[in-house]
């Protein structure tokens, strides 16, 4: 435990007489040594007026991960509650992060995979306040920095740059990802957990669906967290068109999940996925083989003043 972090006495000295969690965080880790301190004391940096507990799920790693982890729970013993697996869930095709809700106690669940951080001891009541005032809300999230870790840890870039605050499925469909998983506060009623979620790469935006489906997603343009990107991600390295293909796989596991409700909506971001796709196919591809694409041309601006514009989102 550093020597700065409070004691489990300091966190927990406001939370009054509730035995249960209102909110449970979910942790995810994997090989995350040199990263899980970092996010373990931004949730022990929370200052709260009700209790939460800190779940975190291991997936078996093997770099000094779950010693860390259980230094952490030694200390924090109402606070931390560690799911070690004995055998590697991702390998058998099931997905942590759901793994990890199954021990959830809250009414509300906050996600953040071990090598992100938050950084405000606000976070958790900010957007939990904001919830209970309003009920019609299932999921709340907040702006991030980006740490490159390519770009020698660079910090700085801002993750949302939007104008407006309170957003619907047709955002989450339309404008893809803008909600950095690691600022996600929900409902814990309001997200289903179907077999398809773990077929799907990528679960945070499956997720953002279904929770759109439930209520509006508010959005508190405060910056609260670091999201990380580092080449030992399962996003990183991977082929051209590759994230094109998942985006369309989840989009069409939604689409039946919903019993085609919003089929219409749905066709229109995925034609724009196959257009992304094929220019991923012919960025590969001899300069001549592009030269003589009509398309190629066509898709690229209408990409290229697409991302503008959702710099803005709405």
């Amino acid at each position: 435990m550093p020597d700065f972090a409070r004691t489990e006495a300091e966190i927990t000295q406001h939370w009054g007489g509730g035995q249960l969690p209102l909110v449970s965080v979910v942790c995810t880790t994997f090989n995350h040594a040199r990263y899980v301190e970092e996010a373990l004391n931004g949730f022990l940096m929370q200052e709260t007026d009700f209790p939460f507990e800190v779940i975190v799920h291991d997936d078996v790693s093997t770099d000094g991960t779950q010693a860390i982890i259980s230094r952490y729970a030694a200390a924090y013993p109402r606070i931390i509650k560690p799911v070690f697996q004995t055998q590697n869930q991702y390998s058998q095709g099931r997905t942590s992060a759901i793994i990890a809700f199954g021990h959830c106690r809250g009414d509300y669940i906050a996600f953040c995979e071990g090598d992100d951080y938050w950084t405000d001891p606000t976070k958790l009541q900010r957007q939990i306040d904001l919830m209970q005032s309003d009920p019609s809300l299932s999921l709340v999230f907040h702006n991030a920095r980006l740490l490159h870790e390519a770009k020698g840890n660079l910090l700085g870039e801002i993750t949302c740059r939007l104008h407006k605050t309170t957003f619907d499925l047709d955002d989450v469909v339309l404008d893809g990802w803008f909600i950095p998983s690691h600022s996600m506060v929900f409902r814990r009623s309001a997200l289903p957990l179907p077999e398809w979620l773990h077929r799907v790469f990528g679960l945070d935006y499956a997720m953002h669906l279904l929770l759109a489906l439930a209520g509006k997603i508010g959005y508190v343009d405060r910056i609260m967290g670091v999201y990380r990107i580092n080449s030992g991600s399962v996003s990183g390295n991977r082929p051209p068109g590759f994230f094109q293909v998942k985006h369309i796989q989840t989009l069409c596991y939604f689409n039946v999940h919903t019993h085609f409700q919003h089929d219409k909506l749905i066709a229109r971001r995925l034609d724009r996925e196959r257009e992304a796709l094929y220019l991923a196919y012919l960025n590969g591809r001899a300069w001549y083989v592009r030269a003589l694409s009509v398309d190629y041309f066509r898709f690229k601006l209408r990409n290229v003043l697409r991302r503008r514009r959702q710099r803005f989102v709405g």
